[in-house]
């Protein structure tokens, strides 16, 4: 059963080490505090807990996707976490990029967006 709660991901409304999983799905790049955001995932996942990550890479903020962030994005997460699989895909049509297995073309020097899905372990 699942329940949902209201919170924001700068200040998640869970105690320490709550978390077996904890999931991003096209969310990380509309947070205000991107540092904040991925010390709350930190914060509240157990060690050893798995973050799942999904989410369109782009260099340019917009409004409603305030924290433009590149492939490099993981690196954000530091010492806390090991990245166990990263996968890079073209970001045309929403995610049929990733449902058909569409890799990021980074020889193509066209300005685009992608898809990065990630599954990282917190040590």
């Amino acid at each position: 059963q699942m329940r949902y709660v209201a919170g924001v991901a700068e200040a998640l409304p869970f105690s320490d080490g709550y978390f077996d999983i904890v999931s991003s799905l096209n969310s990380l790049d509309h947070v205000d505090d991107l540092d904040a955001a991925i010390s709350e995932i930190a914060r509240v996942l157990k060690p050893g807990g798995y973050f799942l990550l999904i989410s369109d890479i782009h260099d340019i903020p917009t409004l409603t996707e305030p924290s433009a962030f590149g492939w490099d994005i993981l690196a954000r997460f530091g010492p806390k976490f090991e990245v166990l699989k990263e996968t890079h895909y073209e970001g045309h049509q929403l995610y049929k990029s990733i449902r058909k297995g569409i890799p990021f073309d980074h020889q193509n020097p066209t300005q685009r967006y992608g898809i990065l899905t990630a599954l990282l372990q917190k040590r």
